[in-house]
């Protein structure tokens, strides 16, 4: 799930908000 949010992510500018969203569903 989170390769695939990572993925989505580096294809645009939501990459920062989407790096936060990932950081919070790691921890």
């Amino acid at each position: 799930m989170y390769v695939i949010l990572e993925n989505l992510a580096s294809e645009g500018p939501i990459k920062r908000i989407l790096g936060e969203r990932v950081d919070n569903l790691k921890t």
